[in-house]
């Protein structure tokens, strides 16, 4: 499965590789060649055969592998090889009462990431934060411990029946709290967010308030993009762009758990695999 096909959309905070190209002055055969190999090498790779699946092992772990992202193969694409991320779209193929549905694949990268490397030569670097591995409340066991009832055990118990709060929520708080006091002892504390207490919001109208200032500059900026440039851009394209960019920002964590835990899995195994080389080495 997977045909590559350079009309496939990208999100609006990326730039398809065909524009990058374009930019770097990279020939066209050689681009499309970078990536019809890069899918191949991904769906061979990928333990799962599915479209999703394809698409996410390539996002988290193939664009890392210098074999997989055949990007790294090419001077000017090395740089920002670790920032391109695959796109993978169903559509028709073939006339209307023969079509059949295929699959295409297209390959983006973030616009912040691009610019600077055009700007600035900078070279992209993916920062991951050491993640220390949990277990979801549900799968916790419960335990027992005796505790002498000193002045500080009978007030923390006092305090804690008259907020009417379950005392095993509050000494959980407390233990969290001393830990994340003591960095230098316990590391880095992960907690686990609890998604069923996580709602959608699906509606299209939003009202809040922002800062007078902060509208002001948006309102000019907006003017003087639209008397500069012949595409005009509106307040809704804007600020979807900007929540957009806001969210590629934030940790994977909050904005995709399932990538998060792909990624835990990940991070797991090649902290074991160290740990062997180590052993043997």
């Amino acid at each position: 499965m997977g045909i590559y096909n350079s009309f496939c959309q990208v999100p609006k905070w990326a730039y398809s590789i065909q524009d990058v190209s374009k930019v770097l002055r990279v020939r066209v055969e050689r681009m499309e060649q970078l990536c019809k190999e890069t899918l191949n090498r991904t769906i061979s790779s990928s333990p799962y055969k599915d479209e999703k699946s394809i698409e996410k092992f390539f996002n988290t772990i193939g664009k890392n592998d210098t074999y997989i992202n055949a990007f790294y193969m090419h001077r000017t694409f090395e740089p920002i090889a670790q920032a391109i991320r695959m796109t993978i779209q169903s559509g028709l193929k073939g006339k209307k009462s023969k079509a059949k549905k295929v699959s295409f694949c297209n390959f983006y990268i973030s616009k912040a990431v691009f610019n600077d490397y055009v700007k600035y030569g900078k070279r992209y670097v993916e920062v991951l934060n050491e993640v220390q591995p949990f277990k979801p409340t549900s799968e916790v066991k419960h335990t027992a411990v005796k505790l002498p009832l000193d002045e500080t055990v009978v007030r923390f118990k006092e305090v804690v029946n008259n907020l009417k709060v379950p005392m095993s929520v509050a000494v959980v708080q407390a233990l969290a709290f001393f830990m994340e006091s003591n960095p230098k002892t316990f590391g880095k504390v992960e907690r686990a967010i609890d998604e069923s207490q996580i709602v959608e919001n699906k509606t299209t109208l939003l009202k809040c308030c922002i800062n007078k200032d902060l509208n002001n500059k948006m309102w000019k900026a907006l003017q003087r993009y639209n008397q500069d440039n012949v595409i005009k851009v509106g307040l809704t394209d804007f600020i979807e762009a900007a929540i957009a960019e806001k969210l590629q920002k934030m940790p994977i964590k909050y904005t995709n758990p399932e990538l998060y835990n792909d990624y835990k899995k990940v991070l797991e195994e090649k902290q074991k695999l160290m740990k062997e080389v180590d052993n043997y080495g």
